[in-house]
């Protein structure tokens, strides 16, 4: 067996001093390149409505209503008005056609639903119909105060549930996935390799590039566990990668038990009620 001489480099005091350790043999580490499964991103198509202000000529983009108040992404509110006000302001606009493309992932299935999550300004439109791996589907709950949307749709094909964690820290491992447009006149799904730069309470930064049109997509870490949702693209910060801001998964995380939770209740209710009714 061959002896391998390794010259290893000892720092004191800010100097290198050369030392020689004999071996009979030697192994390499290498750091595994983990690949996330990414089967549970799914293509997202919206149609729908927004206003046109005939009288400023400026459009206005209206995001879906909650069960609380609607949500919009402009000033809906003018000085002092109420919401009768305003809708009565509203009978001023005219609805237009749009369409809007991102991407979606999948987080639970409750009876034949799947339930995907993505990023609210993808669906910001009024009455939008959805289309989730050319499935029709329908917007379920937009959180008021993050850029996200829960959505659900049938489907006879068989995908992964994501978990989702709220546990990202700086420097973690992550990889984005989605479908960032045309590319080349096809739809393709990209990864992209990166790592969490920064973390805070409503934001979550990667470093490591991505495309526009990624939007609600997911930030995966390394157990393909979701930590987050694409909102923004940011141009690189030379010498700096490009930064893409996440939505927490905190956000979404528990919108969704609260809506599973209410989804399971009423189906016990259904089948109690199908049971009395057998009874009697």
């Amino acid at each position: 067996m061959y002896k391998i001489t390794l010259l290893v480099l000892l720092v004191f005091s800010g100097c290198s001093i050369p030392s020689f350790i004999e071996t009979d043999n030697i192994t390499i580490f290498q750091r595994s390149v983990h690949v996330p499964n990414t089967n549970g991103v799914l293509h997202l198509k919206a149609k729908g409505y927004s206003f046109f202000n005939w009288i400023t000529n400026t459009k206005l983009a209206v995001m879906p209503p909650t069960d609380e108040e609607p949500i919009f992404d402009f000033d809906f509110f003018e000085n002092g008005e109420n919401l009768k006000k305003a809708k009565e302001r509203l009978k001023k606009l005219k609805k237009y056609p749009v369409m809007s493309t991102g991407s979606c992932f999948i987080v639970d299935k409750f009876n034949d639903y799947y339930y995907a999550v993505t990023a609210k300004h993808v669906v910001a439109m009024i009455e939008p119909e959805v289309f989730i791996d050319n499935q029709k589907g329908e917007v379920v709950y937009v959180l008021p105060r993050a850029d996200a949307a829960i959505l659900r749709f049938k489907s006879n094909k068989i995908y992964p549930i994501y978990k989702i964690s709220i546990k990202a820290k700086v420097m973690d491992d992550a990889w984005l996935v989605g479908y960032p447009g045309d590319v080349i006149h096809t739809i393709r799904k990209f990864t992209v390799k990166g790592y969490v730069c920064n973390v805070s309470k409503t934001e979550l930064w990667f470093a490591g590039g991505g495309a526009r049109g990624m939007s609600g997509g997911p930030m995966l870490n390394d157990k393909d566990e979701v930590v987050g949702i694409i909102s923004k693209f940011l141009p690189s910060l030379h010498p700096c990668d490009n930064f893409i801001n996440n939505v927490p998964s905190r956000y979404f995380k528990y919108a969704l038990e609260v809506i599973i939770s209410k989804e399971k209740i009423k189906d016990l209710t259904n089948r109690i009620n199908i049971l009395k009714k057998k009874k009697s």
